[in-house]
């Protein structure tokens, strides 16, 4: 029977972590529908744009010390404490510069909604890859008021 070796998890402290970071989840969403579809399926906007959408969206996990990353580069985790939220302003005015009107509603539509399903508690920003599952540490498991995570894939 072999056992899988799963990498080291670490907090994602400076900022050259943070930049492997976002392109990690650069790389796991550049086959996501979505993400592809905000972009029109434009490979040079996704690769152009997608890198500010994620620190807009997940980058106060990065100031509050709450990301976490596969040493390897393999997977990545952005969690927001409780009482913290995305910075909306921030991920609309950039939503606003980069997609087409038509994408730009549905994607406030669809952001609204995410931000009502979360605004109970902690928010995990997804941080999925395509690709096979693989669970993280035990440790990353669970969020700061104790809920469940979702698991981290790797980027592939």
């Amino acid at each position: 029977m072999t056992t899988a070796i799963s990498p080291a998890i670490a907090g994602i402290a400076t900022a050259a972590d943070v930049d492997r970071a976002v392109a990690a989840l650069t790389l796991a969403f550049s086959t996501d529908p979505v993400a592809r579809w905000m972009y029109a399926g434009d490979p040079c906007a996704y690769l152009t744009h997608f890198p500010h959408f994620v620190r807009a969206f997940g980058g106060k996990a990065f100031a509050a010390g709450t990301a976490f990353g596969a040493e390897d580069g393999s997977g990545v985790a952005l969690w927001l404490p409780p009482g913290m939220h995305v910075d909306g302003a921030a991920v609309d005015a950039l939503l606003e510069r980069t997609l087409a009107p038509e994408r730009h509603a549905t994607m406030g539509a669809t952001f609204d909604q995410m931000v009502a399903v979360s605004s109970g508690g902690a928010a995990l920003v997804p941080a999925a890859a395509r690709g096979r599952q693989r669970a993280p540490e035990p440790g990353l498991r669970r969020d700061a008021a104790g809920a469940r995570a979702a698991a981290v894939r790797p980027a592939r």
